[in-house]
């Protein structure tokens, strides 16, 4: 029940990051603003595990895999989904990134005991991604050799994201989630903010309340407490099931913009949506509703 819970949580605030990096990034650069958004994050994770009396930054001997980890969940990814999305349709880019089960469940298939690909989760995650490219099938436009290049890079994204998570689940067990998200996003802020004060300007960035008050947002909420709850579930819950937020948050993402924007949300979009529901279902449920023994597909040697 609390994994699902959790789950839903997750869904609804990593939806409406999209809506928030979207005001956000009318009055920020995006290195700056992406590097601002994870200072925030570890500020306020380094003052509650200081309060908490839980600030432990040993991580029993696991320091180096931890910096990889982060590196492979924050800047890399969030790097690239930045610049990426300067030149790629945002419809493109919510179907690029949502390729991320996919990556997840092969590397969880052939790194992670016990998570192997079954049948239901294969037919779950066809039917969430075709929902998906359903959703978003008049806004797929690349532009020339720039948009191409920016769909490289949001794919690629895609594959860390996938990678630090299957890494960080064969990895992290025992770690507290807290002061991992919190030196993880420690180095999120350093590396990014590097790139922005290298090729941006501080004076880009416009100090009013909806460019701060996103950014406050995607720092607590949108990256502290939901990376935080991210790596406690991931302990309890298999990674490819996990994954399948990748599904659920352009669909949340949709729905928030067209509240705020007047964004459209026509047929397509309401049945794309039930793709992704059915989707996630499938990936989730399929192997407890078909109780005889699943069919697997055999690792790659």
């Amino acid at each position: 029940m609390l994994n699902s819970l959790i789950f839903v949580f997750l869904c609804l605030v990593w939806g409406s990051t999209w809506l928030a990096i979207k005001i956000g990034l009318e009055g920020s650069p995006p290195f700056l603003g992406a590097g601002f958004r994870f200072a925030i994050a570890a500020a306020f994770l380094f003052a509650l595990s200081a309060l908490t009396g839980k600030l432990n930054f040993t991580f029993d001997g696991k320091i180096r895999k931890v910096v990889v980890a982060a590196f492979m969940i924050y800047p890399i990814p969030y790097g690239l989904v930045y610049w990426g999305t300067q030149y790629v349709e945002s419809g493109m880019a919510a179907v690029l990134f949502a390729t991320m089960p996919f990556f997840v469940a092969v590397l969880a298939h052939l790194f992670i005991e016990g998570e192997r690909l079954t049948i239901p989760k294969v037919l779950g995650m066809v039917i969430g991604f075709g929902g998906i490219l359903l959703i978003f099938a008049d806004n797929l436009g690349a532009k020339g050799l720039i948009g191409i290049l920016g769909m490289a890079a949001v794919s690629i994204s895609s594959f860390f994201s996938a990678a630090g998570t299957v890494y960080s689940k064969r990895h992290f067990h025992d770690i507290d989630p807290v002061s991992m998200t919190a030196f993880q996003s420690f180095i999120g802020a350093i590396a990014l903010s590097s790139l922005g004060f290298a090729f941006e300007s501080i004076s880009q960035y416009r100090f009013d309340i909806r460019t701060v008050g996103s950014l406050f947002y995607l720092g607590i909420f949108g990256t502290s407490l939901t990376f935080t709850l991210y790596f406690f579930v991931l302990k309890r819950m298999e990674t490819t099931k996990l994954s399948t937020i990748a599904f659920i948050t352009p669909v949340m993402a949709l729905i928030l913009g067209s509240v705020a924007y007047g964004e459209s949300f026509d047929i397509l979009s309401i049945v794309g949506s039930i793709m992704v529901v059915a989707g996630v279902f499938t990936v989730v449920m399929g192997d407890t509703l078909f109780k005889r023994r699943p069919a697997t597909v055999a690792p790659v040697n």
